[in-house]
């Protein structure tokens, strides 16, 4: 990253959360990715339906673009819940 662009807000936070650092370095990151723009990639992949089963392959797709891209990418996993599964019965 050029030094007259802006820091990244990932970047920023590492000034004011040192203890971030020894967190991720605990999750077999390296002390490089720690000076990568950080990228939260979404998912909603799981087993509970067909829905997003197919998921699984998108994410790997989308988290080996941000590293490519020079980013450390952070996956967060959500409910795969269907809405045909969590609606109650109607009459």
């Amino acid at each position: 990253m050029e030094r007259d662009q802006p820091l990244l807000r990932s970047q920023r936070l590492r000034l004011v959360n040192h203890q971030g650092d020894a967190l991720r370095l605990g999750m077999n990151w390296t002390e490089e990715d720690l000076g990568k723009p950080q990228v939260l990639v979404d998912s909603a992949y799981g087993t509970g339906h067909p829905g997003t089963f197919h998921f699984r392959e998108l994410i790997e797709e989308v988290s080996n673009g941000v590293y490519e891209a020079g980013g450390k990418p952070g996956v967060f996993t959500v409910s795969d819940i269907c809405t045909g599964s969590s609606r109650p019965p109607t009459a």
